[in-house]
């Protein structure tokens, strides 16, 4: 599985509902579906954070892109 499928994959789990831990087991387990049985590791990081954290983005003026909204 290349990392843009695994994003894909990550994004569709994160609007489910997801965190970022359960994110991480369901691609693993595709992985090991796919008999991909050596040197499986998967890392997410949710850099948005939970909503029940009470965090959220907010975006500056005049930016754009990923980094724009720090």
């Amino acid at each position: 599985m290349d990392s843009k499928h695994a994003v894909s994959i990550a994004r569709q789990q994160f609007k489910r509902g997801k965190d970022a831990q359960e994110v991480a087991d369901h691609i693993a387990r595709l992985a090991l579906k796919r008999h991909t049985y050596d040197n499986v590791a998967v890392a997410v990081v949710d850099i948005l954070g939970s909503k029940e954290d009470g965090w959220k983005a907010k975006k500056k003026k005049g930016s754009s892109g990923m980094f724009g909204m720090f």
